[in-house]
């Protein structure tokens, strides 16, 4: 599982990251895993995490936030490490941070939405991007239609299925 420490007041600077929390197959917490239970990431200072899937691997596939318009997907071991051999130097260039999915053969598929676009974009297993799609250009939507990317999801046959809503116009009705 993911921790997240709300550091407002303050935290020590170990802290100040995502954290691990191991348990037993019997839904217990391993104490002896880091402290106390937790393991605490050095992957990047005050980053939160926001979504994130396990891979076959047992590899985490990361999505998170450190900032304004700075958004990160990265992958990590079981013990919080930044895996160097996802992506580029462990970091995908370029990701818009959102929900992250790992599918049957390890690839991800992400749905984001980061400055008023909404998109869906799949990677290889090891962080290579098979391909990106801009849901507004496809759908012909406009900032001003309030698009809102609902899910997407794979199909029997393998294609990406995208369910969506917005309106036609600024508080219209929603189609």
């Amino acid at each position: 599982a993911l921790v997240q420490r709300q550091c407002t007041n303050g935290c020590p600077d170990v802290e100040r990251s995502f954290g691990l929390v191991r348990f037993s197959a019997a839904g217990v917490v391993d104490l002896t895993f880091g402290t106390e239970g937790i393991q605490f990431s050095t992957v990047l200072a005050d980053l939160d995490a926001e979504y994130f899937a396990a891979q076959s691997t047992g590899k985490l596939v990361v999505s998170g936030y450190t900032g304004l318009y700075a958004m990160k997907l990265f992958r990590i071991d079981a013990t919080g490490e930044l895996d160097t051999t996802f992506g580029t130097d462990g970091f995908i260039p370029m990701a818009n941070g959102g929900q992250v999915r790992v599918l049957a053969d390890d690839s991800i598929l992400m749905e984001s939405t980061y400055n008023g676009t909404e998109r869906i974009d799949r990677y290889t297993a090891n962080g290579q991007v098979l391909w990106k799609a801009d849901l507004e250009t496809i759908t012909q939507s406009v900032f001003d239609n309030d698009f809102h990317q609902l899910g997407a999801d794979l199909d029997a046959t393998g294609r990406v299925v995208v369910a969506y809503r917005r309106r036609d116009v600024e508080d219209g009705p929603y189609r």
